[in-house]
């Protein structure tokens, strides 16, 4: 491969050829782009490009929201995914977008007790003028920081533990 997009058109071919028995995220970056390629599961597979200005948070948890399937500068994926999703009734949505997080992501409770506040604490510090629940199943896949990320504010949201917060167990 000689790009991220390559790199996630390589995988997804193998995912479609073999398959693949659990959901997972794989970024894929270059010089000039990002994207995130998430495994739905079997045989099926998105992935999005990642806005130039933005950072994603994606705690245990499929991130990607609403997918547009008429947008193939942002969006790739698996080449039966619309079929797929149209011919099981699988779309959750009450506008007809479809939500690939709402269609094939989890919801139980430990999602909401430990992936999507982590997700929240990391935008919280990145982006602090959003204000956000952190048991949200909606939290932004992506999101603008307030400022360019540094290694150090990594650091700080990988080993975060609610700091700064009410739910600081320390």
């Amino acid at each position: 491969i000689h790009s991220a997009k390559e790199g996630v058109k390589r995988l997804g071919s193998l995912l479609e050829q073999f398959g693949t028995y659990e959901q997972n995220g794989v970024a894929f970056s270059d010089a000039d782009e990002i994207w995130f390629l998430e495994t739905i599961g079997g045989h099926h597979w998105v992935a999005q490009r990642v806005p130039d200005d933005s950072y994603v948070t994606v705690p245990n948890q499929l991130g990607i929201q609403e997918i547009n399937f008429d947008d193939s500068d942002n969006f790739v994926y698996s080449a039966d995914l619309k079929d797929f999703i149209r011919g099981n009734h699988l779309n959750l949505s009450f506008d007809g977008k479809v939500n690939s997080r709402l269609t094939f992501g989890s919801h139980a409770d430990i999602d909401h007790h430990y992936n999507t506040p982590r997700a929240w604490f990391m935008q919280k510090f990145l982006t602090p003028s959003v204000e956000q629940d952190p048991m949200s199943d909606t939290i932004p896949f992506s999101q603008k920081p307030f400022r360019k990320v540094t290694i150090e504010d990594i650091k700080y949201v990988l080993s975060g533990h609610y700091q700064d917060t009410v739910y600081d167990p320390y």
